[in-house]
C-alpha cells in the first residue's frame, strides 16, 4: 500500500502531494491548490518505519523525496523551509507557501 501512496504522489521525480480533501484521479497536470507539510512528514515517517521494519533501504527514497520537497523541490519550486527564522510553512499553493508556521494555516495562493 506505501509502494502505491508514493508512486501517486510522484511526479517528475518529485512529490507532488494531493491534498486529503481531492479524492479520486488526477485530472490535468495543475499541481493542486494546496499541499501540507504535515503529508509530507507523515510520508517520510512511513517511508522510514518501512525501511527499518523491512530492511530494505529502497524506501529510504521516499524519505529523501519528502525532504527535498520540503526544500523546493516540489510543484511550486518554492522551499517551505524560512531560512530568516528556521521555521517551515505549514502549506504550499500554486504560486506561494503560507506565511503560517502554525499547525493551522490560512490557504495558500
Amino acid at each position: 500500500m506505501l509502494g502505491w501512496l508514493l508512486a501517486g504522489e510522484t511526479r517528475n521525480g518529485h512529490l507532488s502531494v494531493v491534498p486529503g480533501r481531492r479524492l479520486g484521479p488526477r485530472r490535468g497536470t495543475a499541481p493542486p491548490s494546496t499541499s501540507t507539510r504535515s503529508k509530507v512528514a507523515a510520508l517520510a515517517d512511513a517511508c522510514a518505519q518501512a525501511a527499518a521494519v523491512t530492511g530494505d533501504t529502497t524506501w529510504l527514497t521516499g524519505v529523501e523525496m519528502s525532504v527535498t520537497w520540503l526544500l523546493g523541490d516540489n510543484d511550486a519550486q518554492i522551499p517551505m523551509l524560512d531560512e530568516r527564522t528556521g521555521g517551515c510553512s505549514d502549506a504550499l499553493g500554486r504560486t506561494s507557501r503560507s506565511p503560517q508556521p502554525g499547525a493551522r494555516s490560512r490557504r495558500s495562493r
